[in-house]
């Protein structure tokens, strides 16, 4: 993945993982979230490589998964089960948009960051999940189990991703640059 711009506008935004939690408190009030997380791309890119992958279908953006080394990921330290393993590789974010879910792009996306990742030499990857409880009908916000204390962007990223059916279309392949397409 080379730019912020095949991200949702959505996740553009998001520095929850790039930055710690006073760098991302001084982006947000300074309006300079998007260029804070292209600045970090930028740097990963250079320093360690690729930090992502891309779904497409149809030459549209559907999903992505955002990775880098713990050392590149300040905003992981938030997390009770932190820190990551240093010879890990931690996976920040993973999301195929709603309208693309159950069709196994989710599936798909994961494979090709295990292997462009295997092929880089990693031997560990990362993530921390979180389980929202069902809301029931009738049920309020107060009566609910409290979410886990892990930073959450306020734009929702990262988000989630579901895999339950095998590849629905034809086609499927990596092309040269990393990003994974669907035609």
């Amino acid at each position: 993945m080379t730019t912020i711009g095949l991200l949702p506008d959505r996740c553009r935004g998001c520095v929850a993982w790039e930055l710690d939690a006073d760098g991302v408190k001084s982006a947000v009030r300074l309006g300079d979230t998007e260029f804070e997380k292209e600045v970090w791309l930028s740097g990963v890119m250079l320093t360690w490589g690729s930090a992502g992958q891309i779904v497409t279908v149809d030459d549209r953006p559907v999903g992505f998964a955002l990775f880098a080394p713990p050392t590149a990921v300040p905003g992981a330290s938030a997390f009770p089960t932190s820190p990551v393993s240093p010879d890990a590789v931690l996976l920040t974010t993973a999301r195929i948009l709603p309208e693309f879910t159950g069709q196994g792009l989710a599936r798909y996306l994961m494979n090709g960051v295990v292997s462009a990742l295997t092929r880089r030499g990693v031997r560990a990857i990362e993530l921390f999940g979180r389980e929202e409880a069902p809301v029931t009908a009738g049920a309020h916000a107060d009566t609910l189990p409290a979410l886990s204390t892990a930073r959450t962007c306020t734009n929702v990223c990262p988000g989630e991703i579901t895999a339950t059916d095998p590849p629905a279309a034809a086609g499927l392949h990596a092309d040269p640059s990393g990003e994974v397409r669907c035609s």
